[in-house]
């Protein structure tokens, strides 16, 4: 069936209705106003009582007898010039000439004044031509009420023929409008109810047989259906924010437990003189003291980072700015920092000074915590890191990188580095302190510069960075 609106199709049955209506009507009209000539209901019977007469009449024309014919039957034969050959009837005489056209046809008149008698001509023929004509009265009552109920039923059968049309039209429509429309409109009533109660498991047929109609009603429950595997999205996206949430208490509560615990008894210490009055143990106590406290607070940074990134208010306000200075800058400060922790530093900028649009803070941010991720799972005898950058013409952009040399991350591990709160460390060693939130923050700034991000590890074989930034 070609596709089509539910609209378009009621209009179509509602047209075909009337359509069919009407021609049952007009041929029943039809077939009723013939019969007004009282003769039309005895014609067909009054033909078959005389056949067999007109054959002995076409044989009498031919050998001058007429013996044989029924007497029952009033005959008159007339040759083609009106002379009467043999006759039953009383007003028309042997070799009698008569009018043709009035003995053969039936005028008003006629059925005023024999209003119980049919008159009916068969034409007489010799050799394939026609030579006379014989011409019948019957009795109506001689012909019985069969012929007349007969034609009777015959004036009102396209009625019936009409209104069983009309019958299966509907049930078809009825039977269509149940599967195709009723059927749909429960199932979203359904789904409809499931959904207000937090089910978006509940689903509603798509498509018939596989395919999209054009049908309204199914494109409605098409787009219902859409509609609720979005909510349903939408619904898992929450549970597992809600999961992300409980996620990052539990880390909150285990990495803040900690260095809490150790800057409560450090102070604890000094304020209690365990360190005898020793200025180096007081100065080792508030060292120790001070480096949980920035931990602390690079921890609540990072919070801070994830739930703007999740509220999507991380501002990333680019420029358009040379890249040289920015990436020499950057080197100078992480070269202090990874020297500061006995690792070997190594930078190399192979890239022109490019003019790119970038925000100079959010990618310092982003670099700065993957060079932080280096330094905590670096080797810390022999560590090394790399931070290079180039151009890669082929790919239109800028590749920056930033590798180290320590003990990688299990291939298992990769897919889920970039997610919010994963930690690779299973046992959750508390010597590493972060929530696993560094790499999700760094891609977002990426991906908000309409960069990527991607990584190379492998168990005990280091770990490579790469942001990819178009230029």
């Amino acid at each position: 069936m070609k596709k089509q609106s539910l609209l378009s199709m009621q209009a179509i049955i509602y047209f075909s209705v009337f359509v069919i209506l009407a021609a049952g009507l007009f041929f029943c009209g039809r077939r009723l106003t013939e019969l007004k000539n009282r003769e039309g209901i005895y014609y067909n019977r009054a033909r078959e009582l005389t056949a067999d007469e007109v054959k002995l009449c076409q044989q009498g024309m031919k050998s001058g007898s007429w013996k044989g014919i029924n007497r029952e039957f009033p005959v008159v034969v007339v040759d083609l010039e009106g002379k009467v050959l043999f006759s039953l009837k009383e007003e028309y005489r042997p070799d009698e000439v008569v009018n043709i056209n009035e003995i053969i046809q039936q005028d008003q008149s006629f059925f005023q004044k024999e209003k119980h008698t049919v008159k009916i001509a068969f034409s007489l023929k010799e050799q394939e031509k026609v030579c006379g004509f014989a011409v019948f009265w019957l009795d109506k009552s001689f012909l019985g009420k069969d012929g007349e109920q007969k034609e009777l039923f015959s004036a009102i059968l396209p009625v019936f023929i009409s209104m069983a049309a009309v019958f299966f039209l509907l049930a078809f429509f009825l039977i269509y409008t149940k599967k195709r429309v009723l059927g749909p409109v429960k199932e979203m009533v359904s789904a409809t109810k499931a959904i207000t109660e937090g089910d978006y498991h509940v689903q509603v047929l798509k498509a018939a047989g596989g395919k999209l109609s054009g049908n309204d009603i199914e494109k409605l429950s098409y787009y219902f259906e859409l509609m609720r595997d979005e909510l349903k999205a939408r619904a898992e996206r929450e549970e597992e924010l809600k999961r992300s949430q409980k996620e990052l208490m539990t880390c909150i509560s285990h990495d803040f437990k900690t260095p809490i615990a150790i800057i409560k008894a450090y102070g604890e210490g000094i304020r209690d003189g365990i360190d005898g009055g020793n200025d180096e143990k007081v100065k080792k106590f508030a060292s120790i003291i001070v480096a949980k406290t920035e931990n602390l607070t690079k921890m609540l940074g990072d919070l801070l980072e994830h739930f703007q990134t999740e509220l999507n208010r991380m501002t990333v306000h680019r420029e358009e700015q040379y890249i040289r200075e920015f990436f020499d800058g950057l080197a100078f400060e992480f070269k202090q920092l990874v020297e500061s922790h006995q690792m070997e530093f190594t930078y190399v900028n192979q890239a022109p000074d490019l003019v790119l649009s970038y925000d100079e803070r959010r990618l310092s941010q982003a670099f700065s915590n993957l060079i932080d991720n280096s330094i905590k799972y670096g080797r810390k005898q022999g560590g090394s890191i790399l931070f290079s950058v180039e151009l890669l013409q082929v790919k239109n952009c800028l590749s920056i990188q930033v590798a180290d040399n320590g003990k990688g991350i299990d291939r298992a591990d990769i897919p889920f580095v970039f997610e919010k709160f994963y930690r690779g460390e299973k046992s959750r060693n508390t010597k590493i302190a972060g929530a696993g939130l560094g790499l999700s923050i760094c891609k977002y700034i990426v991906e908000r510069h309409g960069g990527e991000i991607c990584l190379e590890s492998g168990e005990e074989k280091g770990t490579r960075v790469f942001v990819l930034l178009p230029v």
